[in-house]
This record gives structure tokens, sequence and C-alpha cells, in this order.
């Protein structure tokens, strides 16, 4: 047997795997999400903003197992879908707290308007990089940035 057959059986194994693993990671996610404090309580958004961090590690590791596995993912893919939309709903929801972060509300406003981070990053004159790390939880330092990225926001939410 060639190396290729080996490479495509290690893909369908560890897609198998990540389905299994999956499903089972979603229904915590679920229960964590039905047991956030309201949404409007003061510490809604850091409970939040940690289920958030692990729907995208979840994600990742979805997305690396669909990449790595050569034509049998369709349960893997399915299960990318939930996690996806598990973390779209709790970001918008997130998003619409008073204390949401600027990546969170930038999120939701990229959201709305159905751009890519690629996309905002171009229109906004800022590296690919930075706008995936903002959405991701990490501080602007750069006054003038975060200038930018709050414009941004108010931009593209005012036909909204």
């Amino acid at each position: 047997m060639g190396t290729g057959s080996a490479d495509s059986a290690d893909g369908e194994f560890l897609a198998s795997l990540v389905a299994d693993a999956v499903q089972p990671a979603l229904i915590r996610f679920d229960q964590a999400i039905a047991d956030l404090p309201p949404a409007d309580a003061p510490e809604f958004v850091d409970h939040a903003s940690v289920i958030l961090a692990d729907l995208r590690k979840l994600e990742q590791i979805g997305a690396r197992a669909v990449r790595h596995s050569r034509g049998s993912a369709v349960e893997v893919v399915k299960a990318l879908g939930v996690i996806r939309r598990r973390y779209d709903e709790l970001m918008l929801r997130t998003s619409e707290h008073p204390a949401a972060t600027l990546g969170q509300r930038l999120y939701a406003a990229r959201h709305r308007t159905n751009l890519t981070a690629s996309e905002v990053a171009a229109i906004s004159g800022l590296p690919d990089e930075l706008v995936v790390a903002v959405e991701n939880g990490a501080a602007v330092d750069d006054a003038e940035k975060a200038a930018r990225i709050e414009a941004l926001i108010q931009d593209l939410d005012s036909d909204h």
C-alpha cells in the first residue's frame, strides 16, 4: 500500500475521531451557553468570551480535520457547520451587551454586512491578522488603529 493510501486512511481516521468527539463537546457547549447569566448581566461578556474562545479552538480542530480527511468528512463538515452557527449566535448575542469588546462588535458588524475579515481589513487599511486577532479577543494597543476599527463599526452599522 502506497503513502497516499496511508495518508487517506489517516485522514479518514482523524475525521472520524473528530466527528465522534465534536458531538459530546457540542452538547457541553449548548449547556454552557444555556447556563450563561442573563444577557444584560455585568458578567455575561466575560463568561461568554470564555465559551467563544473554546468554540474557536473546537472550530480549528474541525477545520483541520476537514482539510486532512480526503473526501470522507461529511460528518465533520456538518459538525463544523454546527460549531460555526453556535459561535455566530453567541458572538452576535454578546456583541449587543454594553461591555462587548471591540472585536465582538467588529465581528457582529462584519457579520451583519456579510463581509469577510479580509474585506474588512482592506476597507479599513488594517492587516488581515489584526482584524482576526481583534475579533478573537486581542486588545488593540494602538489608539489610531482602535479608532479606525470603531469608525468602521459605526460605518457598517449605519445602514442597519
